[in-house]
């Protein structure tokens, strides 16, 4: 598998290209964080990954200033942790 033992950040995963690369991703081995705002979908792409055999969890993306850099960037992934 070209990505057993890595982690895969999918921003946009509730649904389309990025469910679909969700999936596709966990099938080569990565666990997978599902990023998007619509907590229903998210979950429902975590099912997805799951009934395949696939290791995923769904994160909300925090609100982030203009800026999107330095301690911001940080302080919305602190805690995060692998599936």
């Amino acid at each position: 598998m070209k990505l057993e033992s890595k982690v895969a950040l999918i921003t946009g995963g509730t649904s389309g290209i990025g469910r679909a690369t969700a999936i596709l991703f966990s099938q080569e081995g990565a666990k997978i964080v599902v990023i998007g705002r619509r907590q229903e979908k998210g979950e429902k792409t975590v099912d997805l990954v799951r009934d395949k055999g696939g290791q995923a969890i769904y994160k909300n993306p925090p609100e982030y200033p203009a800026t999107w850099g330095g301690d911001e960037w940080r302080a919305g992934f602190k805690g995060m942790q692998s599936p």
